[in-house]
């Protein structure tokens, strides 16, 4: 059902240790069916302020020695291997990456609902507050959309997923209603901008909770929308690869074939 993964994390590792880790996630992703893989890391412009603890500012270099550690890797036969990277839209509505960084990525993801990462991305703590973390995600979708760079972005990370409120995902996506889903996805769909089905987003959810999962909703009217979907693991191991089949689950019950 996917025959491509655009988001799987090499963050941190050096030189050959990083050639051997992408080494390791194709052999894990072909055993899945997987294709086409792309790499990415989180990355942050060292011309931007604001990065917090969870991003190392970069500059070009770091590209370079990543597209080197990628052309040197040994992927298995037929399987192509991909360069992106995954920004954030910070607190202020910055994209911390240039036009000069978008030339030398085949692709760049951005996410919208890293709320786990407060002082960055937000200063508001949403834990007993569902409603107001809503409203937060329908704003940041729409200002990924509206960004001057958004025509460079290629994938929207994980949409409304609120990352670090895994247990209160349904509970929060249920204040959302459906007209403000169909304005977005019109908006992600306007913009060329795919919207991606997050396995990590699913990661050890029951049976049950999958067939009631509120993402089916969002997905299904996006899909009547007319909008673009990729798949992405979301990896940090291969071993995350596990997580797989309930993004399988929620596509298909939204009907993405």
């Amino acid at each position: 059902m996917f025959e491509t993964d655009y988001h799987v994390h090499v963050d941190g590792t050096p030189g050959e240790a990083r050639r051997q880790k992408m080494e390791a996630y194709a052999q894990e992703a072909e055993r899945w069916g997987i294709s086409r893989i792309g790499f990415v890391e989180h990355y942050w412009n060292r011309e931007f302020a604001g990065y917090g603890r969870w991003y190392t500012p970069e500059g070009p270099e770091r590209i370079a020695g990543l597209r080197e550690d990628l052309s040197e890797a040994r992927l298995p036969e037929g399987m192509r291997g991909l360069l992106g990277c995954e920004t954030e839209y910070n607190k202020e509505g910055v994209i911390p990456i240039t036009q000069e960084d978008v030339r030398e990525f085949d692709y760049i993801i951005v996410p919208h609902s890293h709320i786990n990462m407060r002082g960055v991305v937000t200063e508001q703590d949403f834990t007993y507050d569902p409603e107001g973390c809503a409203r937060y995600m329908e704003k940041s979708f729409m200002g990924v959309m509206r960004h001057k760079i958004a025509e460079h972005i290629t994938i929207l990370a994980h949409p409304f997923a609120p990352v670090g409120l895994d247990d209160q995902q349904d509970r929060i996506l249920s204040y959302i209603a459906d007209k403000t889903f169909r304005e977005c996805a019109r908006a992600a769909r306007d913009m060329g901008i795919a919207l991606e089905v997050n396995s990590l987003t699913w990661q050890d959810k029951t049976e049950e909770e999958l067939r009631q999962s509120q993402f089916i909703r969002f997905y299904r009217i996006a899909r009547e929308e007319g909008c673009s979907f990729v798949f992405g693991s979301d990896a940090h191991r291969p071993q995350q690869y596990r997580y797989l089949p309930g993004a399988r689950y929620i596509a298909r019950e939204a009907g993405i074939l």
